[in-house]
């Protein structure tokens, strides 16, 4: 990470909790605080420490001095937050979410000791990657697709234990000099309450929450909906940045009538899969993103299998997305995205993938393959629905005339006599009934 100078921010050297931490240098300074690195004595390891000093504070000597608009009341229920937020990063326990390992109180505020992470940010890597002639570059598709699933990851555990993030942006996530990506600054994160209800709980504050251009509609100004969908445009805006370099159109000019540009004209090297994952996180409408995080990385990882088959996904692009020119003049807002057409164009190439073999057959032109190979695809799925079809229809009409067999041996059964007789007359055979056993002994007595 990078150091940077802050005038406000504490010397070097400066001990912290009567020696125990010396700091070494500032790492950054957010909307709530600044954070140094710092060497743990005792342990003698680096340790990263956040230093609770809202947007307004001074100081004096080492002493936080806070707005004078400011309460004493609102001065402890702030500080009494940032600490909160250290409990919650204690217990969210995850290889992708920043370690706590303790927090004290001093310099009449909080402190807050954290795991040190030795890497980039995702606004570094795209920033300082960058060539002379280009302020900015994009990362590859496949790399960034691992940081945001890793990051999903760790998503999904704040989540499960009732919680959004509500600041996720690159800034805040970290990629290790081992590919590891974690989440940082807890600072904005809001308890949802029972997840049965995250659809009706709605924000008190009528502060904006969040950072411009990542932050949803729901978070700017009070009385608005949100939950795990909130995270989820977060999400999706840094993958877009990552993509492109561009920091996504904020949310109230879209709410507005501003088109957001999609991934793709600014990128035509993306998948149009990832593509339409992205956009589909970006809805306005938090009812219309994917509802879980699990929901999000699934159909981003259909754009890694389409990466599998580049050769077919440039041949038979979308109608719409031929061109950057038709990306850019296509309308994304109000169009709703969902997996199930993803998962479906994927299982298409990847039959057409299959089918296609060089060395065993002359090569077929790319256009015919288009045509041809999704509809051979086809003909074992047809042949087993026709067969299905069928049998369904013979089915009944075999139950009923087994039915009429079985009625018609019984009846029969039940009208043969229990004895028969032979009655030989003029050469043929004459069926009788028995004589009954009182009529035979009438003729006998007379």
């Amino acid at each position: 990470m990078t150091t940077t100078n802050i005038a406000n921010a504490l010397a070097p050297a400066t001990p912290l909790q009567d020696g125990a931490f010396i700091l070494d240098e500032v790492l950054g300074e957010g909307g709530f605080g600044i954070t140094y690195r710092a060497h743990e004595i005792r342990l003698n390891r680096l340790v990263a420490i956040k230093e609770f000093f809202p947007t307004g504070c001074a100081r004096a000597e080492n002493q936080v001095q806070f707005p004078g608009d400011m309460s004493e009341r609102e001065q402890h229920e702030a500080r009494h937050n940032f600490l909160n937020e250290a409990r919650i990063l204690a217990r969210l326990r995850h290889p992708h979410i920043v370690g706590v390992y303790t927090t004290f109180e001093e310099n009449n505020t909080a402190y807050m000791v954290m795991e040190y992470l030795e890497g980039q940010t995702l606004q570094e890597m795209v920033q300082e990657s960058a060539d002379p002639a280009s302020p900015k570059r994009p990362l590859p598709e496949s790399e960034a697709l691992d940081y945001i699933e890793q990051v999903g990851d760790a998503l999904r555990l704040v989540h499960n234990a009732h919680l959004i993030h509500r600041d996720v942006k690159p800034e805040n996530i970290v990629v290790c000099h081992d590919g590891r990506a974690v989440l940082l600054d807890f600072g904005l994160n809001k308890e949802l309450g029972d997840p049965a209800s995250h659809s009706t709980m709605r924000l008190t504050s009528a502060i904006r929450f969040g950072s411009p251009g990542y932050s949803p509609p729901e978070q700017y100004g009070k009385q608005q909906r949100f939950g795990p969908y909130t995270d989820i445009y977060a999400l999706g805006a840094t993958l877009y940045y990552v993509l492109t370099g561009e920091v996504p159109l904020e949310a109230p000019e879209r709410s507005y009538g501003d088109d957001l540009v999609a991934v793709r004209s600014l990128n035509p090297k993306v998948s149009q899969e990832v593509n339409d994952a992205v956009m589909w996180a970006l809805e306005l409408k938090g009812d219309n993103r994917p509802q879980t995080v699990q929901e999000f990385v699934k159909a981003l990882q259909v754009g890694r299998v389409a990466a599998a088959a580049p050769e077919q996904r440039q041949s038979a692009p979308s109608a719409l997305v031929s061109s950057p020119q038709n990306l850019a003049a296509t309308p994304m807002q109000g169009v709703t995205y969902a997996p199930a057409p993803l998962l479906a164009r994927s299982a298409q190439q990847t039959a057409s993938a299959s089918l296609s073999n060089p060395s065993s057959a002359a090569p077929v032109p790319r256009a015919q393959n288009r045509q041809v190979a999704p509809v051979v695809a086809q003909v074992p799925q047809r042949v087993y629905l026709h067969f299905k079809t069928g049998l369904l229809e013979i089915l009944p009409r075999l139950a009923v005339i087994v039915a009429l067999l079985a009625l018609a041996i019984f009846f029969a059964k039940s009208q043969q006599p229990q004895k028969v007789r032979h009655l030989k007359g003029n050469g043929m055979g004459v069926v009788a009934p028995p004589k009954h056993k009182a009529v035979t002994h009438y003729r006998h007595k007379h």
